[in-house]
């Protein structure tokens, strides 16, 4: 019990843990200002996320997570802001292939967040299995993901977009959408569930978890920074949104979903239950986009 408590102790006193939770404060603050009832959304959302991370500790207990050896990650985390610079800064072609599909930024995604880091890392003399491509275990990693994914699935329906409020008024009906759910998971799995764990989890998080020293810190910076590069999208399908409100939903969103993301990825090593959760949740919420629908062949 005192090694416990000296833990939580040392836990709390963490920089990283500080930042994420003035990061908190701010968020919260920024919603209650803008929509005070949205605010309450965020706070349930947050609490039921923590408590699924400590399911997910649970569930992952007997899992051997492989040890990555990384000899330079300074060199690589330069990359990787690199990266994140061009992707959000730097105007880049508009491919314009896929329809509705929008399989242009698909390829262009796979591009920047997976084949330019995995070669970089293979140059540098990575394994493929230390970047999460592995299927040692990968019944029980499939297990985990698709248990958090089904955890998940009613507050996300409900609470994050219109998913659920389209079914209960009829404009989305449930064979529709039980119809459409295995194209968007496969759509956003190219999109998003594999693209976006290999470059946040697999390359960033690994390297800013040896950098600070902290497998914890690695978790929160990286949740942060994950919630960070969606602001600019927020603004874009939110025209009305205000720059702190799109940071709200950011942090509460994507950042707290980065967290769990984290602890998966943490716990794990495996990138199987990140891309299980991730592509299942952002299909989940595309399904009440009729214009992704009417899309379907």
């Amino acid at each position: 019990m005192g090694n416990l408590r000296s833990l939580v102790k040392d836990a709390i006193r963490s920089p990283a843990v500080l930042l994420f939770g003035a990061a908190y404060v701010l968020a919260l603050v920024s919603a209650s200002r803008e929509a005070p009832g949205q605010a309450l959304v965020y706070v349930a959302l947050s609490g039921g996320i923590l408590l699924l991370i400590w399911f997910v500790v649970d569930l992952t207990r007997k899992i051997q997570a492989a040890t990555i050896e990384i000899r330079r990650p300074w060199l690589e985390l330069g990359f990787a802001l690199l990266i994140i610079l061009v992707s959000c800064f730097v105007p880049l072609p508009q491919l314009q292939l896929g329809g509705k599909w929008d399989l242009g930024q698909v390829l262009l995604k796979l591009v920047l967040l997976v084949v330019l880091p995995v070669a970089f890392l293979r140059l540098r003399g990575n394994s493929l299995s230390s970047m999460g491509f592995s299927l040692l275990n990968w019944k029980h990693n499939l297990k985990v993901g698709g248990i958090v994914l089904v955890c998940l699935a009613v507050p996300t329906a409900l609470f994050v977009g219109d998913t659920a409020s389209m079914i209960f008024s009829g404009k989305l009906g449930v064979s529709q959408a039980l119809l459409a759910y295995p194209a968007l998971f496969i759509h956003n799995l190219a999109l998003s569930g594999l693209t976006e764990e290999v470059f946040y989890r697999a390359f960033i998080q690994t390297r800013l978890s040896q950098v600070l020293g902290s497998k914890l810190a690695g978790v929160l910076i990286t949740s942060l920074v994950f919630g960070l590069v969606h602001v600019p999208c927020i603004r874009q399908w939110y025209p009305d949104i205000t720059l702190l409100g799109a940071f709200a939903r950011a942090f509460f969103m994507q950042g707290f979903m980065g967290l769990l993301l984290g602890v998966l990825w943490q716990r794990t090593h495996n990138l199987i239950p990140g891309m299980v959760v991730h592509s299942g949740i952002n299909a989940l919420t595309a399904l009440a986009s009729l214009a992704v629908l009417t899309a379907l062949p």
